[in-house]
């Protein structure tokens, strides 16, 4: 045996050492991941993010019990609100949501995948309502339709008084209207109405 600064005895009690830890039980190959367990009575309603998670698995799912995610794929997932978002596709338990049709013209889709609109950062146009369910997520309702333009002034009513059509031309104008009439300056030019 070789020695070194240290001598053989270091060597030895080194390799006497790994030897015990190597052997020593608990101290085997670490287990594969396994679902956490939660009590009964720590479950409840997920947030949009955790309801995201999968029963499904590269190598089989978690039906019957809580996946790694956190969500539950059990039959009381439904009872819960705990499921995960694929509870009912993948084990069959969970409540099947009644999701509207997709051609239903009352809602405007933005996806039907759960995991994507969880990602998706979208907003809906006034009038309308916002969702993101187990159903997917869009929004609900007819927008506001777009206000009609203004119309110009009739440049033939005896009423009204252009000093110019063009709105560009107005730009340099300073003018004030007459007691009683109402000024304008628009796109359809300058002038003032009686």
């Amino acid at each position: 045996m070789a020695s070194n600064m240290f001598g053989t005895k270091t060597l030895s009690v080194a390799l006497l050492t790994l030897a015990a830890v190597t052997t020593l039980p608990g101290c085997d190959a670490p287990a594969p991941r396994e679902a956490p367990v939660v009590a009964a009575q720590e479950r409840g309603p997920l947030g949009k993010a955790d309801a995201a998670g999968s029963c499904a698995t590269p190598d089989g799912d978690f039906c019957g019990g809580q996946s790694a995610d956190g969500c539950w794929c059990d039959d009381a997932c439904a009872d819960f609100g705990d499921c995960c978002a694929d509870a009912e596709p993948v084990c069959g338990v969970g409540d099947a949501p009644e999701c509207p049709a997709e051609d239903d013209p009352t809602i405007e889709w933005v996806s039907t995948d759960v995991l994507e609109c969880a990602a998706i950062l979208f907003g809906c146009e006034e009038g309308q309502e916002q969702f993101s369910d187990e159903c997917g997520c869009g929004c609900i309702g007819e927008p506001e339709p777009e206000p009609e333009p203004n119309a110009c002034p009739d440049p033939e009513d005896p009423a009204v008084h252009y000093l110019h059509e063009d709105p560009l031309e107005c730009l340099p104008i300073l003018f004030g209207c007459e007691e009683g009439q109402e000024l304008f300056s628009d796109e359809c030019g300058c002038g003032c109405i009686d």
